[in-house]
């Protein structure tokens, strides 16, 4: 790493053989400041250490299943000129997450947190709080954002041009055409998340709830005409 000294963006996306102590050496370079560490098994302490160079504008850790809240406030404390996040399918990952980027990382344009059940409109409200300089944002797949978030996108972040909500079953059509015209380009459907996405063994969306409650009343019905006593002969 001493030799790459000029070094400004590394891809190290699903090099599952780079560790933490990798990454402790990685900091060091002095003009690094894009990284992509997606899907590598990496802990809140190379958050921690990345964090603490001050240079990080660009960063990426989707799929980072070992990672959590307080791992995200460390690196952001110190990443002031943060311009880019990406925390994608980190399912653990909660509105406090995002609570520590808006009020850390005033300069943030671009997030993305596709396939994140945890983050509810709460979250939103920490963005359209402090994030006023939010270009793009993608909450596919944030299951439990409703209406009122786009609301408080609305009103916080003046500057949003690109808002992508695939997979969103509580924002209804009524608030997308109300809160985007501003938006230069939205993506839009309240489908329920695909089997990809990896919800069908940790969170029941509104859609499945639905469908698991009719299966399980079926199935009570069926259950109690099949229990209903037979006449026996005398």
């Amino acid at each position: 790493c001493t030799r790459c000294t000029n070094l400004v963006y590394l891809n190290l996306r699903s090099c599952l053989a780079v560790t933490d102590a990798g990454i402790d050496v990685l900091a060091i370079l002095p003009s690094l400041t894009h990284i992509n560490i997606s899907g590598i098994v990496i802990s809140d302490q190379t958050l921690e250490t990345l964090g603490r160079s001050g240079k990080i504008k660009e960063m990426t850790v989707s799929e980072c299943k070992s990672i959590s809240d307080g791992g995200i406030k460390r690196f952001s404390m110190d990443v002031k000129h943060l311009d880019y996040m990406d925390f994608s399918f980190c399912r653990q990952l909660s509105n406090q997450s995002i609570k520590h980027l808006s009020f850390n990382c005033h300069k943030l344009t671009s997030l993305t947190m596709v396939g994140c059940p945890r983050i509810t409109d709460t979250g939103i409200q920490y963005l359209g709080a402090a994030c006023t300089y939010l270009h793009y944002l993608d909450i596919s797949g944030c299951i439990h954002i409703t209406d009122k978030a786009l609301k408080c996108l609305w009103k916080g972040c003046l500057q949003l041009r690109i808002l992508k909500m695939l997979y969103c079953p509580n924002i209804t059509r009524q608030a997308v055409s109300k809160y985007t015209s501003r938006i230069q380009k939205y993506e839009y459907n309240n489908d329920d998340p695909p089997q990809w996405f990896g919800y069908d063994s940790q969170v029941r969306t509104p859609k499945n709830q639905k469908k698991i409650l009719a299966r399980e009343k079926s199935l009570s019905i069926k259950s109690e005409d099949t229990a209903q006593p037979t006449e026996s002969k005398q």
